[in-house]
Formats: C-alpha cells, structure tokens, sequence
C-alpha cells in the first residue's frame, strides 16, 4: 500500500549521496593532482635558488680574496676586508639554509610521487585541456569541486524531500 512516498524518497536521497561522493572523489584527486604540481614547482624554484646562491658564494669569496691581497699591500682599509668576510659567511649561511630546503622538497616530492625526483619522465605530454575551454563559465561550472558542491547540493535537497515525505499520510 502507499506509505507516503517516504521510501522513494529515500531511495532517491541515497542515488545522490553515492552520485556525491563519486563527484567529490574526483574533485579529491584533482585537488592532488594541483597539489603534487605546486609542490614539484617549488621544489623546481628551491633548485634555482640553491645554483644562485652558490654564484653569490664564489663571486663573495672571489672578492673577498681581491680584497685581501689589497689589504695586504696597503691598498685597502682592514675594515673593507671584514666586510667582504662577513658577507662571505652571510652567503655561505644562505647556500646551507636554501640546501636544507631544497631537499627536504626534494624528499616531500618523492614521498608523494613514489619516484626519484631525477628520474625521467616518458609519458607524453598533450596539450593542456585549458587551451580547448572558451568561456569563463565553462570553465568554473565544469570543475570538479564546482560539480560536487552542485550534487551536494542536490543530496540535501533529497533529504529534505524524503523528511517531508515521512510526514504525508499512509495507506496501510
């Protein structure tokens, strides 16, 4: 007999969670997909600052030595000399701390990927799915997360179905 429509409802409210979650799931694996890139990138901008720093450490130490035969014949002051080894030590200071940060992203990027980070990569590269987007709002209501929320959205609408069916009259 009828009972309101309470188990349709139900059964509606609970096709949506699952469509829901399969929806989230994907925005999750995009989401670490962003991630994992944002991460190798960084760890791509630590290595560059790792060989600019080692530049500035020879170019220091070179003055620095330049600058230690001039004190030695008289033609620079003992004070320019000191100036010179301090911002060697500073730059050799900034060298280790931007080592020690480029391998732990180094580490943070293997640990995720399961790969060595100078290993290479032979998977072909396509063109980037942007390049074939037109607008803006294509773009923003075909994103995985923009997707999910628009199902959870529908999920809570069900739910508040099937609690308005549970109070409609049933035939037993």
């Amino acid at each position: 007999l009828y009972k309101g429509g309470r188990e349709y409802a139900l059964l509606r409210a609970a096709n949506a969670q699952v469509e829901a979650g399969q929806a989230k799931s994907v925005a999750a694996k995009v989401k670490a997909a962003r991630d994992l890139t944002a991460m190798f990138f960084n760890t791509l901008g630590a290595q560059a600052e790792v060989s600019a720093l080692t530049d500035l450490r020879s170019l220091s130490e070179r003055r620095y030595s330049e600058i230690k035969s001039r004190v030695a014949i008289g033609r620079s002051r003992a004070t320019d000399g000191l100036g010179a080894e301090a911002q060697v030590s500073s730059a050799r200071a900034q060298l280790d701390a931007a080592k020690i940060q480029f391998e732990s992203m180094r580490r943070s990027v293997e640990s995720a990927t399961g790969l060595k980070v100078d290993s290479v990569c032979d998977v072909p590269l396509g063109e980037s799915p942007l390049a074939e987007w037109q607008d803006v709002r294509t773009k923003v209501l075909s994103r995985p997360d923009m997707i999910a929320e628009r199902i959870a959205l529908n999920v809570a609408g069900e739910s508040v179905n099937a609690a308005r069916a549970g109070h409609l009259p049933s035939f037993d």
